[in-house]
């Protein structure tokens, strides 16, 4: 049974994450590596928008990284996603990576890197818009 729509049907309630800008001269962007952000709907947001998603749109898994260089510009250099206070500045701020040196994620597969379910640091990507997060992960767990 979906949570959010009340029909009962395989799927999984995620929080959106969308594409956001990268640094100048980022080595990880030059090698193909996306940076994301959380998407809010709204600027009174606590967190990210949700979505249901169905299973059977599921393509692929995809590996996420912190942007540790933009964590440690804000907070230090021994900030860590475990030792950070996981606050609506903090989701706003946060930046993430995808993985493009993990094997297994190849955007070959699904050319449109779209839409994604985050679990732990792994997304497993549908085609859509954004990307996204199962709901009731911790910030400084799931990215």
């Amino acid at each position: 049974m979906c949570s959010v729509c009340a029909e009962s049907r395989s799927c999984d309630v995620l929080q959106r994450m969308r594409q956001a800008t990268h640094r100048e001269s980022c080595v990880l962007t030059r090698h193909g590596c996306v940076r994301l952000q959380w998407d809010f709907a709204t600027a009174d947001d606590e967190y990210p928008a949700l979505e249901v998603v169905s299973a059977t749109d599921f393509v692929r898994a995809e590996d996420l990284k912190v942007d540790w260089q933009d964590l440690r510009d804000r907070l230090g250099v021994e900030a860590t996603p475990s030792n950070t206070e996981s606050s609506p500045t903090e989701r706003r701020a946060s930046r993430y990576f995808t993985n493009a040196f993990y094997p297994w994620t190849s955007r070959e597969l699904a050319p449109g890197l779209l839409l994604a379910i985050a679990v732990e640091w792994r997304m497993c990507v549908r085609r859509g818009e954004g990307l996204v997060r199962p709901r009731g992960d911790r910030q400084e767990r799931g990215g």
